[in-house]
């Protein structure tokens, strides 16, 4: 799967990286919801997505002692646009991120910076590249496709569109309306998906499946049980 891109630390909690040796801040341990963003077609074409995850943050008298460590991270620079890609302008930008104790880097840094590590993901929801099947997605041994609970989701999103909605906001930064895809085939069993026109599909007349391609879409998959892919209270 594709690598989180961990948001900004404060620049008033950063300290410079002035010689061979990282600096050090004082940090706490946060879980809070991530975003991704992975380049699609260079060279400034990029879609995101999203889901919990555990990291560190530099804070003013933390408990604990973290490296702050130089990186270079994909950055969404402007709206999301349709066809032909279905994607944001996007740029590589250099950051600092704060590296929990016993994740830092051991080797000297050079002045070329290091890739952000990968955190680990708490949430099993995650949004496809346009055309791709969730079992595309979801290629950890221990957390498949979970079609049951794709079936499931689409029952609430059903019931409740505007919590729909906002699921997709809060997880995925993406903003659309949510529509009833009524069992017609371009989106029955590969909903919940996100398409043009920025439109979220539910349906509730058929199961999703998980080896079925987007076709033009993103589709919205559960990879692991429904624990990992628990709705979260918005």
């Amino acid at each position: 799967m594709k690598a989180f891109v961990i948001g900004v630390v404060s620049a008033a909690l950063l300290l410079v990286v002035a010689s061979a040796q990282w600096d050090t801040c004082d940090c706490e341990f946060e879980t809070e919801m991530c975003s991704r963003v992975y380049l699609i077609s260079a060279p400034d074409r990029c879609r995101r997505s999203g889901g919990e995850c555990d990291k560190c943050v530099c804070v003013a008298g933390g408990s604990m002692t973290c490296v702050v460590v130089p990186t270079d991270t994909w950055v969404i620079t402007g709206p999301y646009e349709g066809s032909p890609l279905f994607s944001y302008p996007c740029e590589l930008q250099s950051h600092f991120y704060a590296a929990c104790p016993g994740t830092e880097p051991t080797a000297t840094p050079s002045p070329t910076p290091t890739p952000t590590p990968t955190p680990t993901a708490k949430s099993g929801w995650f949004l496809t590249a346009t055309g791709f099947t969730c079992d595309s997605e979801c290629t950890a041994p221990t957390k498949p496709c979970n079609a049951a609970v794709m079936t499931d989701a689409n029952n609430v999103f059903a019931a409740d569109p505007n919590y729909y909605e906002a699921f997709m906001d809060a997880l995925f930064s993406v903003t659309c309306n949510a529509q009833d895809c009524g069992g017609l085939s371009f989106c029955n069993t590969v909903s919940p998906m996100f398409a043009f026109g920025n439109r979220c599909y539910y349906d509730t007349t058929v199961a999703s499946q998980c080896g079925v391609n987007s076709g033009f879409g993103e589709r919205l998959c559960c990879c692991g049980d429904a624990a990992d892919c628990e709705l979260p209270v918005l």
